[in-house]
């Protein structure tokens, strides 16, 4: 302020700048002068209009443009980034109980095969495998077969290969084992055989299910963007089960006993025969079929899986590839085909529940289950998409599991899932939130199975009113008794009324299988039941004045159970009881066996299969059957009600 000049500005001047401003602003501007401007500086009419009523009869179709394949984030370098594959749940989930006797390796206290040391040399010719040794695993079973064929050096480092396995040393991330030489390896190789075999009489409930695996397989590859690796590697199933409680209640989910169901799967000598095709028969996905001595398989075939041509007419022989216990698909490596386990082989087990094939030669194919498939980490998979497993590409696939450790006279149900290879395990090309660090993916479980009931050892069925002179309350029970020892199942029957006991120590004719024919044997029947009271019989219709007719009630029993409880059986269910009707044909065809030797195939007649929850499929065997009867019936082995 002190060294600038002063401003020369007065008000009045100010006032009359604002004034002439405002006059500005507030002066009215006619349009067509506000046009004749535009069109001055090269801005013209542009008919919105005409060009919007254009476009509308003239529309762009969207699909013109479309790009022909989807979108994709390319990974730096190679492929397509990945997702995680979605695991489908099996459908069509069926059970059904069954007893029988087994051929099983004898085992000593520590859970080791005995070696037979007063047999001779087996030639290999099990009936799991047709005719001679092919395929079988050198040191086998064979062992003194002129006609086994010499070891190959490829064939020598398999051999290693599948006996390090069997020590557990696949499992997880272990490291692979070198090959060893031969004079390493031949003190700490595992004995060959002859191994002891005994027939051990079993319970057990098969559990069979169907996979889509077309869909799991699209699912595959819309995750893994490649479709020569868009192909699930099955590790194993797992089975969870509820028992009925006596409140009516069901117990909590719990696994299987897998150890004591593989004690039982991992010593089989032979097989029975598959009516599967070896593609939908995945091994990691289905048991092996025991070879019974004693009893039928019920249940065990998936109906809608068989060929026609196999369910119309049984076949002469097997068809090709059923001489191995899961399938022996050779999709992931070479090696010949085998059927029963050199040397007694088995399905061995790796840690966690996976299944792998050890002992069985190159029964299976080295494809079949290297581990788990992964490279530099056997059992644990790794990134560079190691394609060597089992792979199929039939549309369904059979799922089969086998339960020995149930206990008679309970009631249970099911659920199954299953557990695949995780394809992107360690990998890094994935989207975030993939899982990269399991070895192994689990699916979602199952709907649970229908309700199944496994029989009493000893059990009686209603069947129909016995009419007596002076007596109207008898009621004619069929007892059915299995014997544990030899896995025979025989059946009586007994009349009996209030007061009484059902079953008594008494003769019958007992099947076999050594050829010899049924023999007369005397078997305790005692079913430790009271009956309590009956009902049924003829009776005439009430007296209307006209002539009366007699008609049949059916048989009711109320029954007192060795544990107290009381039953109510009545002819009306038990007449109809799918598994009662199982074991009453199963004996019947087991007393026409009798006359010649079992063998596996040898039956002509189609038994075991599974009609997807059909009701009565017909009876089993030969002529008494319609084509593919023996159809497993699913449902319980009991109808009673139970009181109090």
């Amino acid at each position: 302020a002190i060294v600038h000049p002063v401003l020369d500005i007065q008000p009045d001047q100010l006032r009359t700048d604002a004034n002439r401003a405002k006059s500005n602003l507030d002066a009215k501007q006619n349009d067509s002068d506000i046009l004749a401007k535009l069109e001055k500086d090269g801005l013209k009419e542009p008919n919105f209009q005409k060009v919007i009523e254009g476009q509308i009869s003239n529309a762009l179709k969207p699909d013109n443009y479309r790009a022909r394949l989807d979108w994709v984030s390319p990974e730096p370098g190679a492929g397509l980034i990945r997702d995680q594959p979605e695991l489908i749940a099996p459908t069509e989930l069926t059970a059904f109980p069954g007893r029988g006797g087994i051929t099983i390796f004898s085992l000593d206290d520590n859970g080791e095969r005995i070696i037979d040391t007063g047999a001779e040399a087996k030639n290999g010719n099990k009936l799991g495998r047709p005719g001679g040794v092919v395929g079988a695993a050198p040191g086998g079973a064979g062992g003194g077969n002129d006609n086994q064929k010499k070891e190959t050096a490829e064939e020598k480092r398999r051999r290693l290969a599948e006996e390090e396995r069997r020590k557990g040393i696949f499992a997880g991330n272990a490291a692979k084992p070198e090959e060893k030489k031969e004079d390493d390896a031949a003190p700490n190789a595992p004995p060959q055989g002859p191994f002891k075999e005994e027939v051990k009489g079993k319970r057990w409930v098969v559990i069979t299910a169907v996979l889509d695996n077309e869909k799991l397989k699209k699912n595959y590859l819309m995750a893994l963007k490649n479709e020569a690796i868009a192909y699930p590697n099955f590790k194993r199933v797992d089975v969870e089960r509820q028992t009925l409680q006596s409140d009516g209640s069901w117990s909590e989910w719990a696994a299987t006993e897998m150890d004591k169901n593989w004690a039982v799967l991992d010593n089989l000598p032979e097989y029975d025969e598959e009516f599967v095709p070896e593609s939908k028969r995945i091994a990691a996905l289905v048991d092996p079929l025991p070879f019974l001595k004693a009893g039928y398989w019920a249940g065990v075939h998936v109906a809608k899986l068989v060929p026609s041509e196999i369910i119309n007419k049984k076949a002469d022989a097997p068809p090709a590839g059923n001489n191995m216990p899961g399938g022996g698909m050779l999709m992931g490596g070479p090696g010949p085909m085998g059927g029963s386990p050199p040397g007694g082989g088995s399905v061995s087990r790796q840690q966690g529940g996976g299944k792998k094939m050890g002992g069985m030669g190159m029964g299976m194919g080295m494809g079949m289950e290297m581990g788990g498939g992964g490279p530099g980490a056997p059992g644990g998979g790794g990134p560079s998409d190691d394609m060597n497993f089992t792979k199929s590409d039939d549309p369904a696939l059979m799922i089969r599991s086998l339960d020995f450790t149930i206990e008679p006279d309970h009631t249970y149900r099911f659920r199954i899932r299953i557990v695949v290879h995780n394809p992107n395990f360690e990998h890094t090309d994935v989207n975030p939130g993939v899982d990269v660090d399991s070895p192994n993916l689990s699916g979602p479980w199952s709907e649970p199975s229908p309700i199944v009931t496994v029989p009493a050892d000893v059990v009686a069925y209603a069947q129909a009113p016995e009419q007596a002179e002076r007596r109207d309350d008898l009621v004619n029970f069929q007892v059915v008794r299995w014997d544990p020892a030899s896995g025979q199942t025989v059946i009586k029957n007994d009349t009996r009324g209030p007061g009484e006991i059902i079953g008594e120590y008494t003769s019958v004719q007992m099947p076999n299988s050594d050829g010899n024919g049924p023999k007369s044997e005397r078997i305790d029947f005692n079913s430790r039941a009271i009956v309590l009271d009956t009902v049924g019989g003829r009776q005439k219709l009430p007296d209307i004045g006209v002539t009366r007719n007699n008609f049949e009630v059916p048989a009711m029993a109320m029954l007192v159970q060795p544990n107290g409880d009381v039953v109510i059986r009545t002819q009306a269910l038990d007449r109809s009881d799918e598994v009662r009707e199982d074991m009453e044909l199963g004996y019947k065809q087991a007393i026409e066996d009798s006359g010649k030797k079992r063998e596996r195939g040898g039956n002509d007649r189609m038994t075991g299969l599974n009609k997807g929850g059909k009701k009565k499929s017909g009876a089993r065997g030969g002529s008494r059957q319609s084509p593919g009867g023996g159809a497993s019936r699913q449902g319980g082995g009991s109808n009673s009600s139970q009181g109090s």
